[in-house]
């Protein structure tokens, strides 16, 4: 929006009352808007002719955050004569980074409760006397196992990490067919437990999606429900 050297509102765009819902139709003055850092950051851009730049968030009762941006337009007399409001959405980006923190914060934790439980039985078996050693055993098998559920957690780390970089290549797949490849791909874990995998998928069901990310999630959820079924 354009605020000219009194204050008045010159010009706005029809998406601004999403963004100020105070900013009505029938305003006309920058000093009716309820947010004073926003009014102060346009009087600074005035009085020092620079431009000047906010991030701001708290509006109404969505978590808009946004980059408010006070561009001074100067006139032949050097004086400014309006400032040039420019609005820039953050919201998605402020999310994706809180998602991207929060899932670090969560990955150090899951990583730390394997790697803390295979450093102390190994400490354990190192320290063990001689005719203790019939434990070892045990002790070497808790460690296995902790590491293939630390291999599991590295696994969906780095298949994270491939999500946020890949671009989706959408195609047509024909599902019972692309089902029973995953099927037979899965064998050898149902055989180990002798389980069955039933797939109930009508044969001209057809879906729209990245083959190898359906593929991918598919394998990760039934190897995950074959691994943890008794």
């Amino acid at each position: 929006f354009l605020v000219s050297s009194k204050g008045q509102l010159l010009l706005s765009s029809k998406s601004l009352p999403h963004y100020f819902p105070d900013m009505t139709e029938g305003m006309t003055s920058i000093e009716d808007l309820k947010r004073m850092d926003i009014r102060n950051l346009i009087h600074q851009a005035f009085d020092q002719q620079l431009n000047v730049k906010k991030e701001v968030a708290g509006f109404h009762e969505d978590d808009l955050v946004l980059e408010v941006t006070a561009v001074p337009i100067i006139n032949d007399a050097k004086s400014v004569s309006a400032v040039l409001v420019l609005l820039y959405d953050l919201t998605t980006i402020r999310t994706y980074e809180k998602m991207n923190l929060d899932f670090v914060s969560n990955a150090s934790h899951e990583l730390r409760t394997p790697v803390t439980s295979i450093k102390g039985f190994a400490e354990t078996i190192k320290a063990m006397p001689p005719e203790e050693e019939a434990l070892k055993g045990d002790f070497l098998e808790i460690i296995y196992k902790e590491s293939l559920r630390l291999e599991h957690i590295v696994e969906h780390l780095l298949t994270l990490s491939k999500l946020q970089q890949m671009t989706l290549q959408l195609t047509e797949i024909e599902l019972a067919v692309f089902v029973e490849e995953l099927k037979q791909s899965l064998q050898p874990q149902l055989g180990k437990k002798d389980l069955q995998l039933n797939l109930q998928v009508p044969d001209d069901l057809m879906l729209v999606s990245d083959r190898q990310l359906l593929s991918q999630i598919l394998l990760n959820l039934l190897s995950n429900a074959i691994r943890y079924t008794e």
